[in-house]
């Protein structure tokens, strides 16, 4: 089975993949059903969203038991637990980790 994985900033009607056959398209980002029905059209191939793998709230759990590993381990002098605030900007991140876990 040939599947191509498309990130958000890739235009999915638009890429030098568009020329290929692909038995299915998974989204890393969001469109909507129409767009979805109009790029399987177009693309002659089945589309869907990564992120309808996702069980809330067991997405928000696996993240969490994910970044926990880390928690209280890198403080600085002043006490801030850089950990956990460096975690904030791999959140979306890992829960596309999770998503891919799902997916496989």
């Amino acid at each position: 089975m040939k599947i191509l994985l498309l990130h958000p900033e890739d235009a999915a009607e638009g890429g030098a993949w568009s020329r290929e056959h692909w038995d299915l398209v998974v989204d890393l980002g969001f469109a909507g059903i129409e767009a979805y029905a109009r790029y399987s059209r177009t693309l002659n191939s089945r589309f869907l969203s990564i992120h309808q793998f996702a069980r809330h709230p067991e997405s928000y759990r696996w993240v969490n038991q994910f970044l926990e590993r880390g928690r209280g381990r890198l403080f600085d002098r002043r006490g801030l637990d850089w950990w956990e605030i460096l975690a904030n900007e791999s959140y979306q991140d890992l829960h596309i980790l999770y998503l891919f876990r799902r997916f496989q």
